[in-house]
């Protein structure tokens, strides 16, 4: 599975907007755009800052969340 689609999948999963989830990550939404049309790949610290607003404090989910980045293409 690609990053963008897997990243869409979960925006869609929280019902969350993208100026929502650009404003938990931290990044400006033309980044968001670039990521969600397989334009460019997040760096790994904004995966970590994907990973933490999408876990919701959760450490289970945490570390499916990083798992599933990790085997993105």
């Amino acid at each position: 599975m690609k990053f963008r689609t897997w990243l869409q999948g979960e925006l869609d999963k929280r019902k969350l907007s993208r100026r929502e989830f650009c404003a938990m990550v931290g990044c400006a939404r033309p980044t968001l755009t670039l990521w969600l049309l397989g334009d460019r790949y997040p760096s790994k610290p904004n995966q970590k800052a994907i990973v933490k607003a999408l876990s919701d404090g959760s450490e289970a989910l945490r570390t499916k969340l990083i798992l599933e980045i990790w085997e993105l293409e």
